[in-house]
């Protein structure tokens, strides 16, 4: 579990999964993390949307279900931690390289837990969005690593930013996708756990 706002961008733990932050939790940190960068960097003229919106629009899309845990949400706020170490060391290239490298492997454990939900999820609609997340995640998550490895040394961040946009969208549409077909029945094996029933050590979610 997370969180911290130090510029190290190193993450605290704990023990007890009811103590611990929820994914809300560390998507509310990685946005303000941003915002406060982008705040830094003013001046630019860009009309994109920006990283901090983009993770609000997915704390947003995440809040009915902060109390619950997944294999799903489970790799999405490991993801996300990931993020939170990236803003935290912009300028450290050979850290950035080395979260990328921890962000591939996140999206492969998210891309393996898909891969044993999406032949029973009976909502045609949601199976496809789920199977084009499944399919378009390694693709960005390689895009990071690519430009975190290419990127001068004095600031990857602006370069890597937009992979990390685009992720973080894949990811918006991925919880939507499985949490209509969830709350419609259609997705029997995505299993839903209480965050206070205490059932998943934090451990698995620890960066």
């Amino acid at each position: 579990a997370v969180v911290s706002t130090q510029s190290t961008g190193e993450l605290e733990t704990t023990e007890d999964p009811r103590q611990s932050p929820t994914v809300c939790d560390v998507a509310t940190v990685v946005s303000e993390k941003a915002l406060a960068l982008e705040e830094s960097r003013k001046g630019q003229g860009r009309k994109e949307r920006t990283l901090s919106e983009t993770l609000q629009d997915l704390r947003e899309e995440l809040a009915p279900w902060e109390t619950e845990q997944n294999d799903i949400l489970l790799s999405t706020k490991k993801l996300l931690q990931h993020f939170l170490i990236i803003l935290g060391n912009a300028e450290n290239k050979a850290q950035v390289i080395e979260t990328a490298m921890q962000i591939s492997d996140t999206v492969q454990e998210l891309c393996d837990s898909l891969a044993t939900i999406i032949p029973t999820c009976e909502h045609k609609g949601c199976a496809s969005d789920l199977q084009f997340c499944s399919s378009t995640l390694p693709s960005i998550s390689r895009q990071i690593m690519i430009t975190a490895s290419l990127v001068p040394t004095d600031g990857p961040l602006s370069l890597v930013s937009p992979h990390i946009i685009s992720m973080v969208e894949c990811l918006h549409k991925l919880l939507r996708s499985s949490y209509h077909a969830h709350l419609s029945g259609m997705l029997p094996d995505l299993e839903w756990t209480g965050v206070d029933e205490g059932s998943d050590s934090d451990e698995s979610v620890v960066v």
